[in-house]
């Protein structure tokens, strides 16, 4: 089996909670799921994101968001409660010390639309 798909049907589900996950966080995630299943791959994070595009699952969409000036992370995206068991090393993006937060940041990544689905479901 292709690890990529495999990595996309265990890793983006409707149990994500944020709105946006950086291609950072995916890649880390992905560096842990192949240390975790033993799997041997060598492949850049441009090609990861580049097959993980053309397989995402409906309910994601690709896309851009900033970084605010002051902030570590995005608004909207939870590390800590995303990252899956196979992925339990915990995740650093260089943005820890006011310093390197002066500036804002665009990262790319992927947005997840699950969320919004959830909460119509619930009004209905």
């Amino acid at each position: 089996m292709n690890p990529v798909i495999d990595f996309v049907s265990k890793f983006f589900t409707d149990e994500l909670t944020s709105e946006f996950i950086p291609n950072s966080f995916v890649y880390h995630v992905w560096k842990g799921f192949l240390e975790y299943y033993g799997i041997k791959e060598n492949r850049s994070e441009m090609g990861l994101h580049r097959e993980i595009k053309s397989n995402l699952p409906e309910g994601f969409a690709v896309g851009q968001k900033v970084i605010p000036a002051g902030q570590q992370i995005h608004k909207g995206f939870y590390p800590k409660e995303d990252l899956p068991p196979f992925a339990s090393v915990a995740y650093a993006n260089g943005r820890a010390t006011p310093e390197k937060q002066k500036k804002p940041k665009n990262e790319r990544g992927y947005y997840n639309h699950w969320p919004e689905y959830k909460k119509r479901r619930k009004r209905k």
